[in-house]
């Protein structure tokens, strides 16, 4: 059995993700994903900072480099519901198109 493009893609992004992260950024994944990819808390001097968000991987093979930013078709309506639960949450769009 062949395996599914996308899920090439989504390992790839993570993979990618992680390993741009600072050292003192600690990553908690989230499986299944139920909104987000990553819970994000920022440590300094090995201690927990106020700052705390979430991430969204977007892999894709679509996305669009235009004169104000990314162009990248995906569900707005469920976006925003996302947005509603999780306040602090970093959209990260990857591309091999654009590597």
């Amino acid at each position: 059995m062949q395996r599914p493009k996308s899920h090439y893609l989504s390992e790839e992004s993570s993979l990618k993700f992680q390993s741009a992260l600072p050292g003192n950024w600690v990553k908690i994944e989230q499986k299944p994903d139920y909104g987000y990819d990553f819970d994000i808390q920022v440590y300094e001097n090995q201690t927990p900072t106020p700052f705390h968000f979430y991430v969204q991987l977007k892999s894709t093979e679509s996305a669009k480099i235009t004169g104000k930013g990314v162009a990248l078709p995906f569900e707005t309506e469920y976006f925003k519901k996302i947005l509603e639960k999780y306040r602090e949450l970093l959209l990260i769009i990857i591309s091999d198109k654009y590597d």
